[in-house]
């Protein structure tokens, strides 16, 4: 099993994560206080999904075309990609966080990241 990001032609395969967290719903809300101490909040009316996956003992070949697709390919969390899961799922996704590296060993890592999407990931 394996699940794919793909952006403008460029696809990224990466074995089944290990570990997957979420869905958590998250609702877009400006949050303030005005001068005579009274809270308001504007509800945007917008709920976005975030999963976070982990992939365990990744080559360093997936590791370097993971780091090229996030970094080049869609400019960290500027432009969205389409995410498919492991269960053949599409979802059009993006990063919302900087990927966490562990370095296991020699040629050896593993990688944690949060998605976003407007569709509640199952």
């Amino acid at each position: 099993m394996s699940v794919t990001l793909v952006k403008d032609g460029s696809t990224l395969t990466l074995p089944n994560p290990a570990h997957r967290s979420g869905p958590k719903s998250i609702a877009h809300q400006a949050i303030g206080l005005t001068a005579g101490g009274v809270r308001y909040v504007y509800d945007k009316g917008v709920t976005v999904y975030q999963i976070t996956l982990t992939f365990e003992m990744l080559t360093q070949a997936e590791y370097s075309n993971f780091m090229t697709f996030y970094n080049t390919t869609v400019s960290e969390s500027l432009n969205t990609f389409t995410y498919t899961d492991s269960k053949s799922n599409t979802y059009t996704a993006r990063f919302i966080d900087e990927p966490r590296i562990t370095k296991r060993m020699s040629n050896v890592f593993d990688v944690t990241f949060t998605l976003e999407t407007s569709t509640v990931p199952l």
